[in-house]
């Protein structure tokens, strides 16, 4: 399986952490608007990202990738629920506006990229481990004798 460059890889990670805080961010007026736990629940996810940009700057082992991966599943499946079923106590539905503006898939998108390159970048490492035990392996029994 193919490695991607590990420096590209956590400023491509860091970028996309951005940008979903970014989106949050740009959803606070419309997320008070509706309800103030709604605005309260877009700031810590404000704050959630950005801990995963710091993360990407200072980590580089594999405990990263996870919050990463679990933060974009995470986003996706809240986003699935809020358009499916809507939000308790607001002040209007909110339900069912898939694609009411165009930016309104972007959350999504961002999200399911930085879940599909945080899977990529644990799946690469798990395999190249693998590799590594068996060549270990491969050279203790070779030189056994």
């Amino acid at each position: 399986m193919v490695r991607p460059s590990p420096d590209i890889a956590r400023g491509a990670g860091a970028g996309l952490f951005f940008l979903v805080a970014g989106i949050h961010f740009l959803s606070l007026p419309e997320g008070f608007r509706l309800g103030a736990y709604v605005g309260v629940i877009l700031l810590l996810s404000c704050v959630i990202d950005f801990a995963g940009i710091v993360g990407f700057m200072v980590e580089s082992r594999a405990r990263i990738w996870w919050y990463a991966l679990v933060n974009g599943v995470l986003t996706m499946v809240a986003w699935l629920l809020t358009q499916s079923v809507g939000l308790p106590v607001t002040t209007e539905p909110v339900d069912g506006r898939w694609a009411r503006d165009p930016h309104d898939l972007a959350l999504p998108f961002v999200a399911a990229s930085l879940t599909a390159l945080s899977a990529w970048v644990l799946l690469s490492r798990a395999h190249e481990n693998a590799d590594d035990a068996l060549q270990r392996a491969r050279e203790r029994f070779l030189h056994r004798g």
